[in-house]
Protein backbone atom coordinates (compact mmCIF):
# COMPACT_ATOMS: atom_id res chain seq x y z
CA UNK A 1 0.00 0.00 0.00
CA UNK A 2 2.71 2.73 -0.89
CA UNK A 3 1.73 5.61 -3.70
CA UNK A 4 3.52 4.90 -6.88
CA UNK A 5 5.45 8.69 -7.61
CA UNK A 6 7.08 9.70 -10.48
CA UNK A 7 10.33 11.49 -9.19
CA UNK A 8 12.32 14.23 -11.19
CA UNK A 9 14.29 17.41 -10.92
CA UNK A 10 15.65 19.28 -7.95
CA UNK A 11 15.03 22.41 -5.88
CA UNK A 12 12.30 23.42 -3.81
CA UNK A 13 9.39 20.59 -4.05
CA UNK A 14 5.92 20.40 -6.00
CA UNK A 15 3.64 18.04 -5.06
CA UNK A 16 1.40 17.06 -8.13
CA UNK A 17 -1.76 15.45 -7.75
CA UNK A 18 -3.97 14.31 -10.71
CA UNK A 19 -7.80 14.12 -11.50
CA UNK A 20 -10.05 11.50 -10.84
CA UNK A 21 -9.78 9.00 -13.57
CA UNK A 22 -6.31 10.19 -14.64
CA UNK A 23 -3.04 9.19 -12.92
CA UNK A 24 -0.10 11.07 -12.63
CA UNK A 25 0.84 10.77 -16.43
CA UNK A 26 -1.61 13.87 -16.45
CA UNK A 27 1.44 16.26 -15.39
CA UNK A 28 4.23 15.19 -18.11
CA UNK A 29 4.21 19.03 -19.58
CA UNK A 30 4.08 20.85 -16.61
CA UNK A 31 7.06 18.21 -15.16
CA UNK A 32 9.14 18.56 -17.86
CA UNK A 33 8.55 22.56 -17.64
CA UNK A 34 9.20 22.92 -14.15
CA UNK A 35 12.05 19.96 -13.38
CA UNK A 36 14.55 22.86 -14.59
CA UNK A 37 14.20 24.94 -11.23
CA UNK A 38 12.50 22.39 -8.97
CA UNK A 39 11.72 18.88 -7.90
CA UNK A 40 8.65 17.62 -8.75
CA UNK A 41 6.68 14.75 -7.41
CA UNK A 42 3.75 13.43 -9.35
CA UNK A 43 1.99 10.52 -7.83
CA UNK A 44 -0.62 8.03 -8.24
CA UNK A 45 -3.50 8.29 -6.08
CA UNK A 46 -4.41 5.30 -5.13
CA UNK A 47 -6.45 2.75 -7.30
CA UNK A 48 -4.87 5.19 -9.91
CA UNK A 49 -2.01 4.39 -12.42
CA UNK A 50 0.63 2.57 -10.83
CA UNK A 51 -0.91 2.56 -7.09
CA UNK A 52 -2.74 -0.57 -5.55
CA UNK A 53 -6.36 0.34 -4.57
CA UNK A 54 -8.00 0.25 -0.90
CA UNK A 55 -8.97 -3.04 0.16
CA UNK A 56 -13.15 -3.16 -0.92
CA UNK A 57 -13.91 -3.58 2.82
CA UNK A 58 -12.09 -0.51 4.07
CA UNK A 59 -13.98 2.79 3.83
CA UNK A 60 -12.63 5.14 2.04
CA UNK A 61 -12.26 9.13 2.44
CA UNK A 62 -9.96 12.03 1.71
CA UNK A 63 -8.22 11.54 5.07
CA UNK A 64 -7.29 7.95 4.68
CA UNK A 65 -6.35 8.93 0.92
CA UNK A 66 -3.92 11.52 2.80
CA UNK A 67 -2.61 8.63 4.69
CA UNK A 68 -2.05 6.45 1.77
CA UNK A 69 0.04 9.63 0.09
CA UNK A 70 1.89 10.42 3.28
CA UNK A 71 5.11 8.64 1.90
CA UNK A 72 5.60 11.31 -1.11
CA UNK A 73 4.94 14.33 1.50
CA UNK A 74 7.24 12.41 3.97
CA UNK A 75 9.55 12.55 0.56
CA UNK A 76 8.89 16.22 -0.34
CA UNK A 77 10.80 17.16 2.98
CA UNK A 78 9.88 19.76 5.66
CA UNK A 79 8.13 22.66 3.24
CA UNK A 80 6.55 21.96 -0.39
CA UNK A 81 3.95 23.48 -2.65
CA UNK A 82 0.89 21.50 -4.03
CA UNK A 83 -0.97 21.45 -7.15
CA UNK A 84 -4.04 19.22 -7.45
CA UNK A 85 -6.74 19.49 -10.24
CA UNK A 86 -10.54 18.08 -9.99
CA UNK A 87 -10.31 15.22 -7.50
CA UNK A 88 -6.67 16.08 -7.20
CA UNK A 89 -7.45 19.29 -5.59
CA UNK A 90 -9.85 17.94 -3.32
CA UNK A 91 -7.11 15.56 -1.74
CA UNK A 92 -4.57 19.15 -2.21
CA UNK A 93 -6.82 21.61 -0.01
CA UNK A 94 -6.87 18.10 2.75
CA UNK A 95 -3.09 18.28 2.06
CA UNK A 96 -3.13 22.32 3.40
CA UNK A 97 -5.71 21.31 6.41
CA UNK A 98 -3.04 18.63 7.58
CA UNK A 99 -0.21 19.66 6.73
CA UNK A 100 -0.51 23.34 7.49
CA UNK A 101 2.92 25.93 7.20
CA UNK A 102 4.40 23.00 5.75
CA UNK A 103 2.41 24.06 2.28
CA UNK A 104 4.14 27.28 1.06
CA UNK A 105 1.42 27.58 -1.79
CA UNK A 106 -1.29 25.95 -3.04
CA UNK A 107 -2.74 25.68 -6.67
CA UNK A 108 -6.06 24.45 -7.35
CA UNK A 109 -7.58 23.78 -10.45
CA UNK A 110 -11.54 23.54 -10.30
CA UNK A 111 -11.03 21.49 -6.73
CA UNK A 112 -14.34 19.29 -6.44
CA UNK A 113 -14.45 19.16 -2.67
CA UNK A 114 -18.43 19.49 -2.80
CA UNK A 115 -19.13 19.41 0.87
CA UNK A 116 -18.45 22.94 0.96
CA UNK A 117 -20.44 23.76 -1.83
CA UNK A 118 -23.73 21.91 -0.32
CA UNK A 119 -22.63 24.02 2.88
CA UNK A 120 -22.78 27.06 1.15
CA UNK A 121 -25.92 26.15 -0.73
CA UNK A 122 -27.43 23.56 -0.14
CA UNK A 123 -30.69 23.95 -2.38
CA UNK A 124 -28.59 25.87 -5.10
CA UNK A 125 -28.89 24.80 -8.90
CA UNK A 126 -25.18 23.97 -9.49
CA UNK A 127 -25.28 21.66 -5.89
CA UNK A 128 -28.61 20.21 -7.50
CA UNK A 129 -26.87 19.30 -10.49
CA UNK A 130 -23.32 18.02 -9.07
CA UNK A 131 -25.83 16.08 -6.71
CA UNK A 132 -27.45 14.55 -9.78
CA UNK A 133 -24.28 13.80 -11.43
CA UNK A 134 -23.06 11.38 -8.66
CA UNK A 135 -25.73 9.76 -8.22
CA UNK A 136 -26.64 8.55 -11.58
CA UNK A 137 -23.06 7.72 -12.40
CA UNK A 138 -22.59 5.48 -8.98
CA UNK A 139 -26.14 3.83 -9.92
CA UNK A 140 -24.65 2.77 -13.35
CA UNK A 141 -21.48 1.65 -11.23
CA UNK A 142 -22.95 -0.35 -8.30
CA UNK A 143 -25.20 -2.63 -11.42
CA UNK A 144 -21.80 -3.16 -13.07
CA UNK A 145 -22.24 -1.15 -16.12
CA UNK A 146 -19.59 1.04 -16.08
CA UNK A 147 -19.54 2.25 -19.35
CA UNK A 148 -22.63 4.05 -19.14
CA UNK A 149 -21.43 5.88 -15.86
CA UNK A 150 -17.86 6.46 -17.56
CA UNK A 151 -19.65 7.78 -20.37
CA UNK A 152 -21.69 10.13 -18.29
CA UNK A 153 -19.19 11.52 -16.11
CA UNK A 154 -16.66 12.04 -19.58
CA UNK A 155 -19.03 13.61 -21.35
CA UNK A 156 -20.21 15.68 -18.72
CA UNK A 157 -16.53 16.77 -17.85
CA UNK A 158 -15.18 16.74 -21.13
CA UNK A 159 -17.72 17.77 -23.48
CA UNK A 160 -20.76 15.72 -25.17
CA UNK A 161 -19.65 12.61 -27.04
CA UNK A 162 -15.90 12.62 -26.05
CA UNK A 163 -16.42 9.11 -24.59
CA UNK A 164 -17.41 7.73 -27.89
CA UNK A 165 -14.27 9.39 -29.70
CA UNK A 166 -12.02 8.41 -27.28
CA UNK A 167 -9.49 5.46 -28.59
CA UNK A 168 -9.78 1.51 -26.02
CA UNK A 169 -6.14 2.40 -24.88
CA UNK A 170 -7.28 5.79 -23.09
CA UNK A 171 -11.04 4.41 -21.90
CA UNK A 172 -9.47 1.35 -20.30
CA UNK A 173 -7.61 2.91 -17.34
CA UNK A 174 -11.05 5.00 -16.50
CA UNK A 175 -12.93 1.84 -16.67
CA UNK A 176 -10.21 0.22 -14.18
CA UNK A 177 -11.59 3.18 -11.16
CA UNK A 178 -15.08 2.80 -12.18
CA UNK A 179 -15.54 0.73 -9.60
CA UNK A 180 -14.80 3.37 -6.69
CA UNK A 181 -17.14 5.28 -7.96
CA UNK A 182 -19.73 5.64 -5.23
CA UNK A 183 -16.87 6.39 -2.82
CA UNK A 184 -15.43 8.88 -4.02
CA UNK A 185 -18.34 10.55 -4.43
CA UNK A 186 -19.34 9.65 -0.97
CA UNK A 187 -15.46 10.87 -0.02
CA UNK A 188 -16.05 14.54 -1.53
CA UNK A 189 -19.90 14.98 0.07
CA UNK A 190 -19.28 13.93 3.13
CA UNK A 191 -15.54 15.22 4.05
CA UNK A 192 -15.54 16.84 7.62
CA UNK A 193 -13.79 19.72 6.24
CA UNK A 194 -15.62 22.85 6.54
CA UNK A 195 -15.35 26.81 4.93
CA UNK A 196 -14.54 27.70 8.63
CA UNK A 197 -11.37 25.22 8.23
CA UNK A 198 -10.70 27.07 4.62
CA UNK A 199 -10.29 30.64 6.32
CA UNK A 200 -7.06 29.47 8.55
CA UNK A 201 -5.38 28.43 5.71
CA UNK A 202 -3.39 32.08 4.45
CA UNK A 203 -0.83 30.35 2.52
CA UNK A 204 -0.25 31.67 -0.89
CA UNK A 205 -3.30 30.19 -3.09
CA UNK A 206 -3.91 30.31 -6.67
CA UNK A 207 -7.46 29.33 -7.99
CA UNK A 208 -7.74 28.28 -11.61
CA UNK A 209 -10.87 27.72 -13.12
CA UNK A 210 -12.08 27.08 -16.58
CA UNK A 211 -14.20 29.76 -19.30
CA UNK A 212 -16.42 26.61 -20.82
CA UNK A 213 -16.58 25.00 -17.46
CA UNK A 214 -19.75 23.62 -15.88
CA UNK A 215 -21.95 25.78 -12.76
CA UNK A 216 -20.98 23.15 -10.19
CA UNK A 217 -16.93 23.92 -11.02
CA UNK A 218 -17.36 27.27 -11.32
CA UNK A 219 -19.43 27.87 -8.33
CA UNK A 220 -17.33 26.01 -5.78
CA UNK A 221 -14.22 27.67 -7.10
CA UNK A 222 -15.84 31.35 -6.67
CA UNK A 223 -16.40 30.13 -3.26
CA UNK A 224 -12.60 29.19 -2.67
CA UNK A 225 -11.72 32.56 -4.13
CA UNK A 226 -13.64 34.02 -1.45
CA UNK A 227 -12.78 31.84 1.37
CA UNK A 228 -9.34 31.31 0.90
CA UNK A 229 -7.82 34.39 2.77
CA UNK A 230 -4.74 34.25 0.70
CA UNK A 231 -6.01 33.72 -2.60
CA UNK A 232 -5.61 34.89 -6.26
CA UNK A 233 -8.44 33.72 -8.66
CA UNK A 234 -7.45 33.12 -12.54
CA UNK A 235 -10.02 32.74 -14.82
CA UNK A 236 -8.90 30.92 -18.04
CA UNK A 237 -10.36 31.81 -21.42
CA UNK A 238 -11.51 29.32 -24.12
CA UNK A 239 -10.81 25.84 -22.03
CA UNK A 240 -13.25 24.10 -20.05
CA UNK A 241 -12.87 21.62 -17.02
CA UNK A 242 -10.13 18.83 -18.62
CA UNK A 243 -7.74 21.65 -19.48
CA UNK A 244 -4.60 20.55 -17.39
CA UNK A 245 -5.26 17.21 -19.64
CA UNK A 246 -6.27 18.51 -22.87
CA UNK A 247 -5.26 22.42 -22.81
CA UNK A 248 -2.22 22.17 -20.98
CA UNK A 249 -0.56 25.16 -22.52
CA UNK A 250 -2.95 27.24 -21.59
CA UNK A 251 -2.32 26.40 -17.79
CA UNK A 252 0.86 25.06 -17.16
CA UNK A 253 2.50 28.97 -17.74
CA UNK A 254 -0.13 30.39 -15.24
CA UNK A 255 1.18 27.50 -12.59
CA UNK A 256 4.86 27.72 -13.09
CA UNK A 257 4.27 31.79 -12.46
CA UNK A 258 3.05 31.42 -9.69
CA UNK A 259 5.27 29.00 -8.10
CA UNK A 260 8.15 31.17 -9.07
CA UNK A 261 6.53 33.90 -7.76
CA UNK A 262 6.00 32.42 -4.34
CA UNK A 263 9.36 31.30 -3.89
CA UNK A 264 10.46 34.89 -4.91
CA UNK A 265 8.55 35.90 -1.85
CA UNK A 266 10.08 32.95 0.03
CA UNK A 267 13.72 33.58 -0.53
CA UNK A 268 13.27 37.52 0.22
CA UNK A 269 11.77 36.80 3.75
CA UNK A 270 14.23 34.24 4.20
CA UNK A 271 16.77 36.38 3.42
CA UNK A 272 15.64 38.71 5.65
CA UNK A 273 15.18 41.63 3.79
Amino acid sequence: MRPYVRDSGSGPTVVLLHAGGANSGQWRALTERLSGRFRVLACDMSGSGRSPAFPHDATYTLDEELRFLEPVFEAAGEEFHVVGHSYGGAVAIKAALHHGTRVRSLTLFEPVLFSLLVEAAPRGAATREILGLAQSTTDSAERGDFDAGAREFIDYWFGAGRWASMREEARAPILATMNLTGARWGAVFDDPARLADLRRIDTPALVLYAQHTRAPARALSALLGRTLPNARSVEIDGVGHMAPLVNPDAVNPLIESFLAEVGSMVSVADSGA
